[in-house]
């Protein structure tokens, strides 16, 4: 009975992550599969990410968290075509909601990272698109978690400024 009951708590976990991760791609990503996101995300995690039910557990409990999340998993690329195991089943991002600067509006919005982090390929792309920005090396309480790049405005927001 732990068994089942710690999988489940790392499964909860393991989801939570990955839609996090759908919620800072930006609008109209094509993402390979959910394999291709539990492989990139967790890549020491083997034993559930070539286990073909736990995969199929996984893409199902996304798809739900997607959506109560406000993220639409759209499918429809993958119509017409012969294979459709989670190890090849494609999908588009879709954000029904997104974030909004309370203080003009703008949907334009980078995420604060902070500390020291890695400066790859992926990171630099993501600082010159204004995906992200770089707010220092110290994390305290009471920093703010995005960067409006319209108006400049910095925010913290723990019901993550929903725009409807």
């Amino acid at each position: 009975m732990t068994n089942r009951k710690t999988n489940k708590r790392i499964t909860k976990k393991m989801i939570d992550r990955i839609v996090e991760y759908l919620k800072e791609c930006p609008e109209g990503s094509e993402i390979d599969s959910t394999y291709r996101l539990l492989t990139e995300l967790y890549p020491d995690d083997e034993e559930n990410r070539y286990d073909l039910m736990a995969l199929l557990k996984y893409h199902n409990e996304l798809y739900d968290a997607a959506e109560k999340n406000g993220i639409e998993l759209d499918f429809s690329k993958w119509d017409d075509t012969v294979t459709g195991m989670p190890y090849v089943l494609f999908f588009t991002v879709h954000h029904k909601e997104s974030i909004a600067c309370p203080k003009c509006g703008s949907k334009a919005i980078a995420r604060i990272v902070y500390g020291y982090p890695l400066l790859d390929e992926k990171m630099e792309k993501d600082l010159k698109e204004g995906k992200i920005k770089l707010g220092g090396c110290c994390l305290w309480a009471g920093n703010p978690d995005y960067h409006c790049n319209t108006c400049g405005h910095e925010f913290k927001s723990p019901d993550r400024s929903i725009a409807k």
